[in-house]
């Protein structure tokens, strides 16, 4: 016989971004990375549907990191499938990132700032969709005036993938030292302005942490 101390377990809440990289030439030919999201969106619809009756924490969810990836799905896919998107869009199942594709904004005039969203932007005033989240990922970093453009837009929430490459100086590939002030470490970002500000997360670890 032995007594045993059973510690409390720690209360440990995980939140998964569910989504694909979209990734253009690097790995796949534009052709091919097309037909792979819209592929993505489908088994995505599919999944929403089978778990719509699971209880409310259990249902799929599939984010879609870039807004292009939405603007191919929509040119091919027939009236059912547009009609069950966008539905699930509305019921916050699936959810669109309002860049339009990961752009190094550091080459960008102030009101390209603006180009980024503007077709999510056309989505939402049409279809009557949320959207107050972006990403971005597989990019070192962005401009200042990014904050400006997404608040003013009501974008609230920001998700950046950086490259985290363990070994690498500063922990990932080109990256500086984001990763080591930011990573993990939700954050404020205010505008230069001081008016403006999006919630910013940096993954420590979630993107790329398999390379190496």
């Amino acid at each position: 016989d032995a007594d045993v101390e059973v510690n409390p377990v720690r209360f440990r809440e995980l939140h998964l971004i569910h989504h694909s990289h979209t990734d253009i030439g690097y790995s796949h030919l534009q052709e091919e990375v097309i037909l792979i999201h819209n592929r993505n969106i489908r088994e995505a619809l599919r999944l929403i549907q089978k778990t719509k009756d699971y209880p409310e924490g259990s249902r799929f969810i599939w984010h879609i990191e870039s807004a292009w990836v939405v603007e191919n799905f929509l040119r091919e896919c027939n009236q059912n499938e547009r009609a069950a998107f966008f539905t699930a869009v509305r019921n916050h199942q699936i959810v669109i990132s309002a860049n339009y594709a990961n752009v190094m904004t550091g080459l960008c005039l102030p009101e390209e700032m603006d180009w980024i969203t503007d077709y999510a932007f056309s989505l939402q005033q049409k279809e009557k969709i949320p959207l107050t989240t972006a990403m971005l990922t597989d990019v070192p970093g962005m401009s200042w005036s990014v904050v400006k453009s997404l608040s003013e837009r009501g974008v609230r929430y920001f998700s950046n993938g950086i490259n985290y490459i363990e070994g690498m100086p500063g922990g990932g590939d080109r990256i500086g030292q984001a990763l080591s002030a930011h990573g993990d470490k939700p954050f404020w970002w205010v505008s230069d302005s001081g008016k403006d500000s999006i919630l910013m997360w940096c993954a420590g670890k979630g993107y790329s942490s398999w390379h190496g």
